[in-house]
């Protein structure tokens, strides 16, 4: 169990909203997924610098060593969600790296990723939740669940999980190290390669707007898809 407490939070005092409910993750409750492994940890910067990651294409081959070969982002009403295939030599040897990675509201995160280690599929569920603690910081808790594998003794299994955990943490602490020391900035002058990273801040702001004041046109689905040969 990741053991989280998950508090409903209106500064206008409104009940909290039935369709943004937090989904369940049924793997918390399947025997055939291992335990949960939680790393809590402080990063000094605004928590906009986390969410802004949903919209970043362009970090994946340079930071992560993992270039892309479809990027895909979908922003309708509370949900954002960022669709990526790539290649990752960590995290899926010579098979392809499949995430979705869900924020469901401005601070809870659930990714679906599939990969691959010593010749074997992987599925396993990552946690990303953050709570501010001002304006320059905040508190992120970072969760991985790896399914075990058919066939394969419970130790086997746990010892799979371990290892595939840690490739996942390290992958995850180089994004950490940018945000750690990332500076503010809300009008950032965008490159070709970047990620519709206006039109995620403007998904995101809806959290901090008085709901009466909410335009229609966020509850729309919308889709930016970016498709490239670098991974092929």
């Amino acid at each position: 169990m990741a053991n989280l407490l998950f508090v409903w939070n209106d500064p206008e005092g409104n009940l909290p909203i039935a369709e943004q409910a937090i989904p369940r993750i049924k793997a918390c409750f399947d025997d055939e997924w291992s335990d949960w492994e939680i790393a809590e940890m402080h990063i000094g910067t605004n928590c906009r610098e986390l969410v802004d990651n949903v919209a970043d294409k362009a970090h994946f081959g340079p930071v992560h060593g993992a270039p892309i070969k479809l990027f895909c982002n979908v922003f309708e009403g509370h949900v954002a969600e960022q669709i990526m295939i790539g290649k990752s030599e960590r995290l899926a040897e010579e098979g392809e790296l499949k995430t979705v990675a869900t924020y469901y509201g401005p601070s809870y995160q659930i990714t679906d990723m599939t990969g691959e280690m010593n010749g074997m599929p992987i599925h396993s569920i990552l946690l990303n939740c953050h709570v501010p603690v001002d304006l320059n910081s905040f508190t992120l808790r970072y969760g991985v669940l790896v399914k075990k594998i058919p066939g394969l003794t419970d130790e086997q299994n746990r010892e799979v999980a371990r290892a595939y955990i840690q490739q996942a943490q390290e992958a995850f602490y180089e994004d950490v190290e940018i945000w750690d020391n990332k500076v503010r900035i809300d009008n950032p002058l965008l490159c070709d390669g970047d990620g519709p990273v206006y039109q995620l801040r403007k998904w995101y702001n809806q959290f901090y707007t008085n709901v009466a004041e909410l335009k229609d046109e966020l509850k729309e689905r919308k889709v930016f898809k970016t498709e490239s040969a670098q991974a092929v």
